[in-house]
């Protein structure tokens, strides 16, 4: 086994491609491992989807029938089980279970939940590693209240972004999206990300329903996936005649995925994430990064991310409470100086949560395991 330059390493995960979470983990966590001078293979279970250029030649497709775990570190990534997964059992090496947190069944219906009960069950994969990291307080919680692992074998890595991307915006295209979208002279909150049930749209839009007496310059922009399933397509035309009924579907925009979300931050008055569940969230991230304060819902790990008292980024409402959430979100609309003091208090609590911290603290797990 051996730890510093030549030290192998293998990455494996269920899916990877751009637009998801967990891969942009997996890249990041590829990128910082090889400029430490490890040798490092990404190992996919299904087809990958779009890569990015610089790594497409450590990542392969493979079968679990045809892989032996031999690296001096074997890490599995673990945002659902895989058949892949279980190559942590038979591995030679140390081994890291990197825990991405699972969704409770009953949160989304719809959706495959024998597959998330049975990725539940099998956290039981974690001891089976050297050490199992966690993407924030709450999934090492959640990794420890589903697999009955000890504090003691877990650590804690919050995923990276990369603030630059969000920084300081071309003025002039930013008008000409704003006119695009025919956002002109509107009031935008802001949700980036999956268009699903848990993920609580029809509280937003239920929001912007309430607030359209006092705020009828207010608009709701929904940026990510809206036909990538069938639940998916038919949860957005739910969210589309619930809006129709409230007399708001002129305020309320999706655009599907999109090249880059960095743009729309820019639009936005404030973020707001109403999910009931969440292991980590990205984009309340890319958002301090962004100068824009935030409105999230107090459930997962949005709490520790937000911050709390002269540290927050934003503010919290009681999870599923539409009159909670209606509150704190006038409360942002109304008292600019409020907002503003969010805004700047997000923006330096963002670098906490950069690539740089990130680098940091994955090399430094990684070498715990190695030796």
């Amino acid at each position: 086994m051996g730890d510093g330059p030549g030290a192998r390493i293998d990455i494996l995960i269920g899916d990877l491609r751009l637009g998801d979470a967990a891969s942009h983990h997996v890249f990041d966590l590829a990128r910082a491992l090889l400029t430490e001078g490890y040798s490092v293979r990404i190992l996919v279970n299904h087809r990958p989807g779009p890569l990015p250029d610089d790594l497409h030649r450590i990542i392969s497709q493979s079968h679990p029938a045809d892989y032996t775990p031999d690296a001096d570190l074997t890490i599995v990534e673990y945002p659902i089980w895989y058949p892949l997964a279980d190559k942590i059992t038979a591995a030679s090496g140390a081994t890291l279970f990197w825990y991405h947190g699972v969704t409770d069944p009953a949160l989304w219906p719809g959706q495959d939940t024998d597959l998330l009960a049975t990725s539940i069950a099998r956290t039981n994969l974690a001891w089976h590693a050297t050490l199992a990291v966690a993407t924030s307080p709450y999934t090492a919680a959640e990794l420890q209240g589903h697999a009955d692992l000890p504090a003691s074998s877990m650590g804690i890595v919050p995923l990276g972004v990369d603030l630059a991307t969000f920084g300081q915006p071309d003025a002039a295209a930013i008008v000409q999206l704003r006119r695009t979208l025919g956002l002109t002279g509107r009031k935008v909150m802001l949700y980036v990300g999956r268009c699903v049930e848990h993920k609580r749209i029809d509280l937003m839009i239920e929001t912007l329903a309430a607030l359209g007496p006092d705020q009828p310059d207010l608009a709701l922009l929904i940026v990510g996936d809206t036909d990538s399933t069938v639940e998916i397509r038919e949860h957005v035309a739910a969210l589309l005649a619930q809006a129709e009924t409230l007399g708001v579907a002129d305020r309320v925009l999706f655009t599907g995925r999109v090249p880059s979300v960095a743009p729309y931050f820019a639009l936005a008055e404030f973020y707001l994430q109403a999910s009931q569940h969440e292991g980590f969230g990205v984009p309340l991230v890319e958002a301090m990064a962004a100068g824009v304060p935030l409105v999230a819902s107090a459930s997962g790990a949005m709490p520790w991310l937000v911050g709390k008292d002269e540290a927050a980024a934003g503010l919290l409402f009681a999870p599923g409470d539409a009159v909670d959430l209606i509150a704190k979100v006038r409360r942002l609309l109304t008292e600019p100086e409020l907002a503003a003091a969010l805004a700047e208090q997000g923006a330096q609590r963002a670098t906490d949560f950069g690539l740089a911290a990130f680098n940091a603290r994955a090399v430094d797990v990684v070498h715990t395991a190695l030796t």
